[in-house]
């Protein structure tokens, strides 16, 4: 059965589904989006690049700013 086959025969089902694959999309970008947040005080135009391009935070990425980012803290309690 294809989906529009399922769509004509059990309408409410096919709804269920379709509003669950949304709400689950939505989550996913939601997370996509604050994962590259947690960096916008290191450099907030690749943040704002790598949001608009739909790409996702690379663990080598995430882990290069998660260095930056406890270097800056480290320099700025020092002072």
């Amino acid at each position: 059965m294809n989906s529009e086959q399922l769509k004509n025969k059990s309408p409410e089902l096919y709804n269920a589904i379709f509003k669950a694959g949304i709400t689950e999309g939505a989550k996913v970008e939601r997370e996509r989006v604050e994962s590259w947040l947690d960096y916008a005080d290191t450099n907030l135009d690749e943040v704002k690049q790598g949001i608009a391009c739909g790409n996702d935070l690379k663990k080598d990425v995430d882990d290069f700013y998660a260095e930056i980012d406890s270097k800056i803290k480290s320099i700025e309690q020092s002072n």
